[in-house]
């Protein structure tokens, strides 16, 4: 019984958080890189992206929340140690950033932003460059901005059919998976209410 209305529950919240607005949201994912960055600099990197996306709204907090990520790729293209005073390591890297669809491997946006960063280790000299990587990246924001219109363009020609989908899972009684589909259309596209109306069909078959 307990598990039963937990389930509930969990519905409920769904159906809530369903209605309210739902943006389109980017996760930043932060691969395994070819170069051999440290860990403190590739955590660095992810939360400058976060907190660059975060200015327009375009965080998630998780991968659960959405099916598009940000995905940075770092190409170190020189490396020089500088024997000074003090040892200073000056590195200069080029930052692919790509907006990917998680679940077909569509690239809605690529920039490259090359990079430079100075500093007395390895890790001072990452996050040295990476510093540029932040809320008031112009760069950045023309990427989330025009891979936001092209996301846009999708769910309107193909929101008709991911509802239809939907509908189809919850006569197969997958209902979190029919939940999962419509909320991911966002709040900008044309079919928006048709997707709430939609949900409440699949809760009243629920």
């Amino acid at each position: 019984m307990k598990k039963f209305l937990s389930l509930i529950a969990g519905i409920c919240v769904s159906i809530t958080t369903f209605a309210q607005t739902n943006n389109i949201s980017l996760y930043v994912y932060a691969p395994a890189q070819q170069e051999s960055i440290p860990e403190a600099s590739a955590d660095y990197l992810v939360n400058n992206l976060c907190s660059a996306l975060t200015l327009d709204g375009l965080a998630a907090q998780n991968a659960y929340m959405t099916q598009f990520l940000l995905v940075p790729k770092i190409n170190v293209t020189t490396k020089n140690i500088l024997a000074n005073t003090q040892q200073q390591i000056v590195l200069t890297m080029d930052v692919a950033l790509q907006v990917i669809d998680n679940n077909s491997g569509t690239i809605y946006g690529s920039q490259t932003i090359s990079l430079k960063g100075v500093g007395t280790n390895e890790t001072k000299a990452y996050n040295s460059a990476f510093r540029t990587l932040n809320k008031n990246n112009s760069q950045i924001k023309m990427l989330a901005s025009k891979a936001k219109e092209k996301i846009i363009t999708y769910y309107e020609s193909e929101s008709n059919n991911i509802i239809k989908k939907a509908k189809l899972l919850a006569t197969q009684e997958k209902y979190d998976e029919a939940f999962y589909l419509l909320s991911m259309i966002p709040s900008q596209c044309s079919n928006f209410d048709s997707a709430i109306s939609a949900g409440l069909d699949v809760w009243k078959k629920y």
